[in-house]
């Protein structure tokens, strides 16, 4: 019985030094996000200042997850590139079938021909000019100069062909017109992994070294040598008995 009970504490001892990890089945990640901030922006930079504001995003639409910081994302939004807070969207796990506005555009009104700025202000630096009554592609708005007394501070972020080429910049909107309205985007979509099942237990890593491979391999040989010394049967020693010889008649005295 004692053999037997120092044997089970060996096993349970053997067992314990084996730590294990639970993992997941499958580690599955956001790669887009919904667009849930009434105020949200994409920025150029991270968002440590208002100076970076790129424009306003589309709320119920999406983005999809290039980088994930502290506090931001860095997206990809219909061909721009830029950062989102994290506060103003929610992560999904599934690829939405619509995920950019389609065909949002405006019009140059066709009295003018309106000057594109890499900033939304008619100090920054000149990147195109739209042609009057040229239909330009929307993206979103954004607060800046007051370029015209009197008719506000908002600007467009645009994009058009000029000579050949993609130019991407800011437009006064008051030089504009015919801005196409954006609908909500209603499409359904997945908030929690598909994949968040809890998966059995595996060996830690550090189990896989080949010194700690060693190290449980001559456990297990002990193991075994302790647990064949105590179970194989054992041989009996035969008692022997000391018969003594009975006496000669030689040694009586008659």
């Amino acid at each position: 019985m004692k053999y037997k009970f120092l044997i089970l504490i060996f096993l349970l001892t053997f067992c314990c030094v084996l730590p294990k990890q639970t993992v997941f089945a499958e580690e599955t990640f956001a790669e887009w996000c919904r667009i849930t901030g009434d105020n949200a922006f994409i920025y150029k930079e991270k968002p440590s200042n208002e100076n970076t504001i790129c424009f306003r995003l589309p709320t119920s639409y999406f983005a999809k997850i290039l980088e994930c910081a502290d506090d931001c994302y860095k997206v990809f939004f219909d061909s721009v590139v830029g950062y989102v807070k994290k506060e103003d969207v929610t992560p999904v796990f599934s690829e939405p079938l619509m995920p950019f506005p389609e065909g949002i555009t405006c019009q140059i009104n066709p009295s003018v021909s309106a000057v594109v700025f890499e900033e939304p202000s008619t100090s920054g630096k000149q990147v195109g000019i739209a042609q009057n009554g040229s239909i330009i592609k929307y993206y979103g708005s954004s607060l800046g100069e007051e370029a015209i007394l009197g008719l506000g501070t908002n600007w467009f972020y645009v994009s058009f062909n000029d000579e050949a080429k993609t130019v991407s910049g800011f437009v006064y909107a008051p030089l504009t017109q015919n801005l196409t309205p954006i609908q909500e985007n209603t499409e359904e979509v997945l908030l929690t992994p598909a994949s968040a099942e809890i998966s059995d237990s595996i060996l830690s890593p550090e189990l896989m070294d080949f010194k700690n491979i060693l190290i449980i391999i001559s456990l297990c040989f002990a193991g075994v040598l302790l647990l064949l010394a105590f179970v194989l049967p054992r041989k009996k020693k035969k008692q022997v008995r000391k018969v003594l010889a009975p006496p000669k008649f030689d040694d009586f005295d008659f």
